[in-house]
């Protein structure tokens, strides 16, 4: 079976950690596939990544491993895990990601050991030891020899503020587009808000008054409020950039008002 590797990295391309990484799968098995996709992502922050995977593990086929090395998994050599979830592996660092990544998802998490006080070098210790386990297993997670991981670092998005029949919803993700995912989820949208008239305003003079079912019910031109099939609501330009139209920051709000 081939093997497909997804590395999330913000080592620069021809890093002395990139080109140990990558001479180090070679080696492994010259017949791998690997993707680098260089992300901008914070140091030790855990959204983003997990935010990443969520909206881009279904365009990869079965099987493929998800690996994060970057500054978060250099800044956390405690403890890494090896999870496994609808066909798709991964290799991240204990530090929250996994929790956001996995919420209401069957997942089997598998503990990769290091030695107490020992020097982690992320390719030698961490990634090929979980690549032997993955392969030898022939991908059957019942058959991964490593510990099972009994507690994982809990992480949450959080939920939306609400007073006064306004809903404060944050920001949780850009994409590369500019579309921007908020934390508010489908399953919490159909119990609080759903059945229920309500104005999300984009601006003093703008509000979208529907959740579309695409983008391309609006106008070119004009911002659909959608949910994602990870389930988070976010705002898309119909052939723009939502980011920039709005003049978007990391910390910037969205009301949602419930019309009683």
């Amino acid at each position: 079976m081939s093997l497909l590797i997804n590395i999330l990295s913000d080592y620069q391309k021809n890093s002395l950690e990139n080109v140990k990484l990558l001479a180090a799968l070679k080696l492994f098995d010259p017949n791998t596939d690997v993707l680098c996709n260089k992300a901008n992502f914070k140091t030790c922050g855990v959204i983003e990544p997990a935010m990443y995977l969520m909206l881009t593990e279904k365009e990869y086929p079965e099987n493929t491993l998800h690996v994060i090395d970057t500054k978060i998994a250099g800044n956390l050599p405690e403890k890494y895990v090896l999870a496994c979830s609808n066909k798709q592996w991964y290799v991240v660092p204990d530090n929250g990601i996994l929790s956001i990544l996995m919420e209401n998802k069957p997942c089997s998490f598998f503990e990769i050991p290091t030695k107490p006080g020992q020097f982690v070098d992320f390719t030698k210790h961490i990634l090929i030891p979980a690549l032997w386990n993955i392969t030898d297993a022939n991908f059957a997670k019942e058959n991964i020899q490593l510990p099972p991981a009994r507690t994982i670092v809990d992480s949450r998005l959080g939920e939306p503020g609400f007073q006064n029949n306004i809903y404060q919803l944050s920001i949780i993700y850009f994409d590369e587009n500019g579309d921007t995912y908020y934390n508010l989820h489908k399953d919490y949208f159909d119990e609080n808000i759903a059945g229920n008239a309500f104005d999300i305003r984009l601006s003093i003079t703008q509000s979208i008054s529907k959740i579309s079912e695409h983008y391309s019910q609006v106008p070119e031109g004009e911002i659909a409020a959608l949910f994602h099939p990870s389930g988070y609501l976010y705002l898309k330009n119909h052939h723009g950039n939502t980011r920039k139209l709005l003049g978007l920051r990391q910390d910037s709000k969205l009301m949602l008002q419930v019309k009683k």
